[in-house]
């Protein structure tokens, strides 16, 4: 276990608690960004929809005056 550092004994109980902090930081920063991604997804997703919804109902305009 000596490749993942979070996981080793820490020498003192103030040096546990930095970790632990540092730790759960990580965490929230990582579920911050990763919703801040799946919003971004969700987002283009939705635009581009509307967009091709759009480019549909433009399509049929075109072949009812022709």
């Amino acid at each position: 276990m000596k490749l993942f550092s979070i996981f080793n004994k820490p020498d003192s109980k103030l040096n546990n608690k930095q970790k632990g902090q540092t730790f759960m930081e990580l965490v929230i920063i990582l579920l911050i960004a990763g919703t801040a991604v799946i919003c971004i997804i969700w987002y283009f997703y939705w635009v581009l929809q509307s967009s091709v919804i759009d480019l549909k109902y433009k399509l049929e305009d075109v072949r009812t005056a022709m």
